[in-house]
């Protein structure tokens, strides 16, 4: 166990500490090193790199907790040995979160060691970090988490600077984490702009560094400056606010490699100078995350929807780093709650991600401890309380991620220590509700909203229409729900839980409800929530509602943060998958689509990040990397894959695919806690064609059309007669937005329905419409011998061609 023997330094930026040492004339039978160091450090022995680590000791609030890395070292000992460890501001003391925040920890350097050599003769050898060590300067002479690194191998460096030994009292716990680590490598493009700048073109925005491989002379310089987009064809980075990407070196005349050690950088492209000509195998992209297993698998027949998945993931990959970021590449990186709940489902799916939340839960139950008074804060860490508390939504992270975790890990143990958060935070909305008057709402204070919602009071604005008291509330009744269930599972108390969730849903029906069953909010995120937490008095009056609200919207999105990641998933497990696929396949600007379209590789903070003649829509905020709206891929997985978890682990699952003619095939796998579940499906001619798989002592209830299937482990093959649906794109029942971008559909109305085509050309009025219900409209001039003339040419349009 690493004891708090921290040596430190004045005076100096990102030293390196060092200490000589030889062995005794015995063998060794084990050698194992304990370290820590602040802000970031990097131990070598004998110019060996122990681990595979990058960023050690991680992020999170030192003043709580410092991890400390343990390595077997046997094999790297000799007679006469060198230990090394290279430091770096990192995010303990260089520039980091909102207002150019620096050292917000501590102003100092600090290393901590113990090596311990057990020889096979029973005696042993224990180095520590003490004043023994020497200290000198390094090449690199800038490293930061939003400052790019910069390095100068031609310095002359100051050595046998003063080692200081300090007192100091870190909680230091053995490193409980997995490390971020290099997962991917990329090779570029070579780009020459108009303008002549050399850019190299990673074709994915990812999240890491550049390794450069090359023997550069005495004295050259190589800068590199990296981006997500381009503009005009040319470099740009202005949306990365006062973030400083870049990676610049002077070479040495000696060294054949090149990267950095202690920044990191989100970006698609990188601009070279110094070089006359760019040979782009000298150049690597590196790709870092936290070490973990990806667990899922899903191709479409859909290149599109492929592309969807795909930036989801890399969003997941490039903001998964020790911390659930917001984003990767700007003066932010911060571990956004809000958007860490809406995705964390999805995460869980593409991702074994036990380990990581479990250490994002553990501090935000010590910043809840030490800094909110049981509330949780807008991010995680807080940087010693530089945040409010996040609100509905962002703070219900504390209630969402441990119940979600435990449905897809089946880990009691990990429920049980995360309880005490759950029920803080749970007692903290009471006492709201109670400051209130006790009638089982909230409705002031502070919340985001339905934050970047598109249907705000007036352009740019934030918010989002939907009333805030209803997030509120909502958020609220399901925390009060949640907790009944956890401390049932538990085998606690749940009474006190259970009165209040009735008492709430109650006040929430008497509050936005008519008696009629009619929500009296006309937002589309209002209609998701009340379905999706199943609160209302008549759920076809709010279905109804809803179909009428999207059909007044042309299908176009207008959810933020809050309704988006439930949109899908809702959409689809109330049968409204017409509404659901219109939307996920919607090309248009807003939409997920639209920013495949328009060449996205990640998921964007904004609709509109980048406009349809490609520039950028604001550079404020606006991110390329971020992946809240990413939670979209639920909906894929758990309702169009349809695999959901019934109990705790998977050990039993529905499986319930909803289909549509827009999505003719499939094939997903997903590594369970409890094994590998398979789903494929392919709609045929006539016949849909369906394959599952379920692991050993695990059960599914399978649900196809209207057939209910009970399955256990083994492969399950189905072949069923397809629906008219299914068989047919469209119909006289076929909202006119669809055929309209058909345009053999749009042809067979023009020759049959003349009238309605010439009013469709002049207005979008009726494009939600279907020709069923225009037919009653005498201005139309629809006849049932021309409607009949329709639909049967209609028929000759199969899904299946």
């Amino acid at each position: 166990m690493l004891e708090n023997n921290f040596i430190s330094v004045d005076n100096a930026l990102n030293p390196i500490f060092y200490y000589h040492f030889s062995l005794k004339a015995l063998k060794i039978k084990e050698a194992t090193l304990a370290i820590t160091g602040l802000g970031l450090y990097e131990c070598s022995i004998n110019d060996s790199k122990l681990g595979d680590g990058y960023l050690t000791p991680g992020f999170n609030d030192y003043d709580f907790y410092l991890r400390y890395q343990s390595y077997y070292v046997s094999k790297l000992l000799v007679n006469d040995n060198l230990i090394s460890v290279q430091m770096a501001d990192g995010w303990y003391k260089g520039r980091f979160g909102p207002g150019n925040l620096e050292a917000i920890w501590g102003d100092k350097y600090l290393l901590a060691l113990k090596l311990i050599i057990k020889y096979d003769d029973g005696s042993e050898d224990i180095i520590l970090s003490d004043d023994k060590f020497k200290c000198q300067e390094s090449y690199i002479i800038k490293a930061g988490i939003y400052d790019g690194e910069y390095e100068d191998y031609t310095k002359k460096l100051k050595k046998d600077l003063k080692v200081k030994i300090l007192k100091t009292n870190f909680n230091l716990q053995a490193d409980f984490t997995n490390p971020i680590v290099k997962k991917e490598e990329i090779s570029p493009k070579l780009i020459i702009t108009k303008s002549g700048n050399m850019l190299l073109d990673f074709g994915q925005n990812m999240v890491g560094f550049v390794k450069i491989k090359k023997m550069l002379a005495k004295g050259q310089r190589i800068r590199l400056t990296f981006g997500e987009v381009l503009q005009d064809g040319e470099f740009f980075n202005d949306n990365y606010r006062s973030a400083n990407p870049v990676y610049e070196i002077i070479a040495d005349g000696k060294k054949e490699e090149y990267f950095p050690r202690f920044s990191y950088y989100g970006f698609r492209y990188a601009k070279v100078e110094g070089l006359d000509e760019v040979d782009v195998n000298d150049f690597k992209g590196i790709v870092l995350y936290t070490d973990l297993r990806t667990s899922l698998e899903c191709k479409t027949d859909s290149p599109k929807i492929n592309r969807l998945m795909q930036n989801a993931l890399w969003g997941q990959k490039g903001n998964f780093l020790d911390v659930p970021t917001d984003c990767p590449q700007r003066d932010e990186r911060l571990g956004w709650t809000g958007d860490t709940q809406a995705f964390s489902r999805s995460a869980m799916y593409q991702m074994d991600c036990a380990s990581f939340y479990d250490k994002f839960l553990y501090d935000l139950r010590l910043e809840q401890l030490n800094y909110f008074n049981g509330d949780i804060p807008m991010y995680a860490p807080s940087l010693k309380k530089k945040t409010g508390t996040g609100g509905a939504v962002w703070s219900d992270a504390a209630i969402i991620i441990p119940w979600n975790m435990y449905m897809f890990y089946a880990d009691i143990e990990m429920l049980k220590k995360h309880y005490p958060m759950m029920k803080d935070y749970t007692e903290s909305l009471i006492k709201k509700d109670e400051n209130e008057g006790n009638k089982g709402l909230i409705l002031r204070g502070f919340c985001f909203g339905d934050w970047l919602a598109l249907d705000g009071v007036c352009k740019g604005a934030r918010a989002g229409k939907t009333d805030l008291g209803f997030i509120m509330s909502i958020y609220y009744y399901n925390a009060l729900k949640t907790m009944e269930a956890v401390s049932k599972k538990l085998g606690l108390s749940f009474e006190y839980y259970a009165s209040r969730v009735s008492k709430t849903y109650e006040a929430i029906l008497d509050e936005f409800y008519t008696k009629s069953g009619r929500l009296a909010l006309d937002t589309q995120t209002a209609y998701i929530l009340a379905l999706h937490f199943n609160v209302y008095r008549d759920k076809n009056v709010l279905i109804n509602q809803l179909k009428k609200r999207l059909a007044n919207d042309y299908y176009k999105l207008k959810k933020g943060f809050t309704g988006t990641p439930l949109l899908i998933p809702t959409l689809l497990e109330n049968n409204l998958l017409d509404e659901a696929y219109r939307i996920l396949y919607n090309e248009e600007y807003p939409g997920w689509l639209y920013e495949v379209n328009m060449g996205a590789t990640t998921i964007w903070e904004r609709w509109d990040a980048l406009l349809p003649n490609g520039k950028i829509s604001g550079i404020d905020m606006n991110s390329f990397n971020h992946y809240a709206f990413g939670a979209v891929v639920e909906g894929i997985y758990a309702n169009i894959a349809g695999l959901k978890p019934e109990e705790p682990g998977f050990r039993r699952v529905s499986i319930k695919p909803k289909f549509n003619y827009r999505l003719k095939k499939m094939n997903f796998s997903y590594e369970s806690a409890s094994g590998l579940y398979k789903v494929s499906f392919e709609i045929g001619k006539f016949k849909l064609h369906f394959d599952c798989e379920i692991p050993q002592s695990c059960s599914a209830c399978l649900t196809l059309f209207d057939n209910n299937y009970e399955l256990n482990a083994g492969t399950h093959h189905f072949e069923l007669e397809l629906p008219s649906s299914l068989i047919y794109k469209y119909s006289i029942d076929t909202a006119l937005v669809d055929i309209v971008r058909d345009k053999k559909a749009y042809a067979i109305l023009k020759q049959h329905l003349p009238e309605c085509y010439r009013r469709l050309e002049a207005s979008k009025e009726f494009l939600t419409e279907t020709i069923r219900t225009l037919s009653y409209n005498p201005l139309m001039k629809i006849t049932r011998d021309n409607l009949s003339d329709y639909e049967k040419d209609l028929k000759e349009i199969k899904v299946y061609e």
